[in-house]
């Protein structure tokens, strides 16, 4: 470029992709406390609104590209901060797209095509992710996140009211039931704008995972509130699992090193012994299972055990689909095509009772309740291999942050326990979550920051 030359200005076409990206990009992370309205489309076990937004941006994004010839997707997409965790799902991807091709010699064409879908979108997720924190930095995008929660606390403080058979807060929650959440009779549990209490454990997750990075204290309490909401009356074990795992995890990865390493080497120890003493102290066995007696009483801990069980045995037969495959996997999206034939042959679910047993029989339970060995039975070992790099590569980064090492490794230690016991593949919470602060360190590391001028704009 010769002196006196002028740098290239952007294009109006550009500001004008710039600006709708900005807006749909807005608009998913405000809206993902809605996931069970009735006029959305189901993908998976959901109607997440924030995927098919956050996939409408990565398509926008890639038209911008294409229209303006602003540099090629390629170069992009290795110049987003934590990129190398994107590289596992494009190869996932292109391995379930090579399954799909062979899928209509055996198994269903149209579940494999879900399926994959499903990988795609979480893809454009994690990509979206990672371009918003190159582009508004993480303390905006968790400002977006509680905005769009403000109306889940007020909505969860009425379902609060309403457990309490508070009449008039019975009549509110039963009309926004009945009008625009997905017909499901409502128990008396909390699970402000999702029908099934354990989806609020993955909200959770991300509202955990923003805290450290609002500055509103307004916003900052209203998180902390659906959080202590959630606790108190919702009636998932799963909430109080994932939130304490958080709280313990926080603590442990503050310790330095090597307390962390003697005090890992002591619980072992002290767990070992325990094992020891239960098995072979008659004694022993009769006080735990009288503690045990006692403690199952509380309701939740009643109907977690019943889902440990039932989830116990997915988790297995998950391995077992490994074992009978050799490896290989049944194919993307052909768990619903096999699964009854292997749920039978390895697991005796009748013990756990006549409604059970019809339910797990029924087709509604087609899919792998895990995602991480879901993906396993998808594509076989290798597909687990990928999944599991991708997890990795998550920690590997977010260990390095030097201001939320501990947060962040607490967060990655409570997703994971979310991927192995449900199969959320295409809701977003998660997987935001992990994106959020893999971005946030390595644009951290990179001594990098969000766009000036876009940065302006917001």
């Amino acid at each position: 470029m010769s002196l006196g030359t002028k740098p290239p200005q952007p294009t109006s076409s550009k500001i004008g992709f710039s600006k709708l990206i900005r807006i749909v990009l807005i608009a998913a992370f405000i809206l993902l406390p809605f996931s069970h309205l009735r006029w959305l489309p189901q993908l998976g076990t959901t109607r997440p609104i924030s995927s098919i937004l956050f996939v409408l941006a990565f398509g926008i994004i890639c038209l911008e590209y294409v229209v303006t010839g602003f540099g090629s997707l390629q170069l992009r997409l290795f110049n987003l901060p934590g990129w190398k965790i994107l590289l596992y799902w494009l190869i996932l991807i292109g391995l379930g797209a090579l399954s799909v091709l062979i899928t209509p010699f055996y198994g269903n064409f149209f579940q494999a095509i879900s399926r994959l879908l499903g990988y795609f979108i979480i893809f454009s997720t994690l990509y979206c992710a990672l371009y918003a924190i190159q582009r508004f930095g993480i303390s905006l995008i968790a400002t977006w996140i509680s905005i769009g929660y403000l109306p889940a606390l007020i909505y969860g403080l009425f379902e609060s009211l309403a457990i309490l058979n508070i009449p008039w807060a019975v009549s509110i929650v039963q009309i926004v039931r009945q009008n625009f959440i997905v017909d499901i009779v409502w128990s008396q549990r909390l699970s402000l704008f999702t029908t099934e209490p354990s989806f609020v454990s993955f909200q959770l997750i991300l509202l955990l995972a923003v805290l450290p990075f609002i500055k509103q204290r307004l916003l900052l309490f209203s998180n902390i509130a659906i959080i202590l909401l959630a606790l108190v009356f919702s009636l998932s074990g799963n909430v109080i699992l994932q939130v304490l795992v958080y709280l313990v995890m926080l603590g442990f990865f503050s310790l330095k090193p090597r307390i962390q390493l003697r005090l890992s080497t002591a619980i072992a120890i002290l767990a070992g012994l325990a094992v020891l003493s239960y098995t072979f102290l008659a004694r022993i066995q009769l006080v735990v299972q009288s503690i045990y007696a006692r403690v199952i009483q509380f309701s939740r801990l009643q109907d977690m055990t019943l889902s440990v069980a039932i989830r116990g045995s997915y988790i297995l037969n998950l391995i077992y689909v490994l074992i009978d495959t050799h490896g290989i996997g049944l194919g993307i999206g052909q768990y619903g095509q096999f699964w009854k034939e292997i749920y039978i042959r390895h697991i005796n679910y009748k013990p756990l009772g006549p409604e059970v047993a019809n339910a797990l029989a029924s087709n509604e339970y087609m899919r792998p309740w895990s995602v991480i060995l879901g993906i396993g039975s998808d594509l076989g070992l290798v597909g687990l291999i990928l999944i599991l790099g991708f997890l990795y590569e998550v920690w590997r980064v977010i260990r390095r942050s030097t201001t939320h090492s501990a947060h962040g490794q607490a967060i990655w230690v409570t997703s994971i326990i979310a991927l192995i016991g449900a199969y959320p593949i295409v809701t977003p919470h998660v997987w935001v979550a992990l994106a959020l602060l893999v971005g946030f360190t390595s644009q951290t590391l990179s001594h990098t920051s969000p766009i000036p001028e876009q940065a302006g704009q917001a």
